[in-house]
């Protein structure tokens, strides 16, 4: 995914709130940021690390190396968030002048993880979180020509401070494949991971159930049972006992398998031999 986050912003048409029951953590060698934070500090002050901040990508001195730049913040003189925040306030961002933090898109700040996922801030507190957000994604990573620019509402900030993962569950067998960090699962999530085939609910892991001959790895052991077809005449054995493992695939197309919908042979030894003459 080459999307790349550029800014969090808001203003009268699109407010941007991130609110506590209580307050902020804010440590005294931290900032609105994490521009000036390096991990080696951590050993001598410890509670640095849990400082909150916002950020596009980054949660320590950026790496130029890498193409990572500072986090920019700009503010409302009538509503100076970054120093509402820094005091362990909420970050209300809402007048019709706005603010925002960002990153410019020379910078790898704003790039995706493996995850999909871009860091967008740390809120350390021992209140109930909340809030909602507006983010600003330059599709494909640029602006400009035939380039737009994507502004998206993300909606609720998560309502808790322990999120918990979770599996993305497609066809609701209780079983998923992606993991995901939800504070909430809803519908189409799971709590276990490992299906092998999140298209159907007649697979996944441990299904006592597998129905023989039907093309489909139904308990996700890495192979399929297929119904013998000793002469490969297109007719099955009536034998529901003896099957045939299918290690190579998942289908029952190889010679001498079956599928369970093909029809019974009376001579499974003769290729000439299918049903009884009437």
């Amino acid at each position: 995914d080459t999307d790349q986050v550029s800014a969090v912003f808001g203003d009268s048409e699109f407010p941007l709130s991130i609110t506590t029951t209580t307050s902020f953590y804010q440590d005294a060698l931290g900032a609105a940021t994490p521009n000036a934070i390096n991990p080696i500090l951590f050993g001598g002050f410890p509670d640095l690390e849990f400082d909150s901040w916002v950020t596009i990508g980054i949660d320590q001195v950026p790496n130029a190396s890498a193409g990572e730049g500072a986090v920019e913040v700009v503010s409302d003189g009538a509503q100076p968030w970054d120093i509402t925040f820094e005091e362990g306030g909420d970050v209300l961002i809402n007048s019709s002048i706005g603010g925002a933090w960002f990153s410019t898109n020379n910078q790898s700040n704003g790039l995706p993880a493996p995850d999909g996922r871009v860091l967008l801030g740390q809120f350390t507190t021992d209140g109930v979180l909340g809030g909602s957000i507006n983010v600003s994604v330059f599709p494909e990573g640029q602006l400009g020509g035939s380039g737009e620019l994507g502004v998206y509402a993300v909606g609720e900030v998560c309502e808790c401070q322990y999120p918990e993962t979770y599996y993305v569950d497609n066809d609701g067998d209780g079983f998923g494949t992606e993991a995901v960090l939800l504070c909430e699962p809803g519908p189409g999530y799971a709590s276990q991971g490992g299906d092998c085939n999140d298209n159907t609910a007649l697979a996944f892991p441990g299904n006592p159930l597998d129905i023989i001959g039907d093309g489909i790895d139904g308990d996700c052991n890495g192979a399929e049972s297929c119904y013998r077809d000793v002469d490969n005449d297109g007719y099955r054995l009536a034998d529901t006992v003896d099957v045939i493992g299918s290690p190579f695939n998942l289908d029952c197309a190889e010679f001498g398998e079956a599928y369970f919908y093909q029809p019974i042979d009376c001579d499974d030894s003769n290729p000439e031999l299918t049903v009884p003459d009437e």
